[in-house]
């Protein structure tokens, strides 16, 4: 899980399924992530479409968790 404040005090998030591992351009995990915010005194989650299965992915310069295109 990683749970993340920014400059403007939001605060977000993630869990994903697999171990985190270098992965250059392969996205991995599977549809049991999922991203969160919270918005006051709640949390929105946002479960994956179905759509693709960019879940997960790591390389040199960073991660990437959810994408909409590769």
């Amino acid at each position: 899980m990683i749970i993340l404040q920014d400059s403007d005090n939001n605060i977000f998030g993630s869990y994903v399924t697999d171990s985190w591992f270098l992965s250059t351009n392969v996205f991995f995990g599977s549809g049991e992530s999922f991203l969160y915010k919270f918005k006051g005194d709640r949390i929105q989650v946002f479960h994956s479409t179905g759509i693709n299965s960019f879940y997960q992915m790591a390389d040199e310069t960073g991660l990437s968790i959810g994408a909409g295109d590769k």
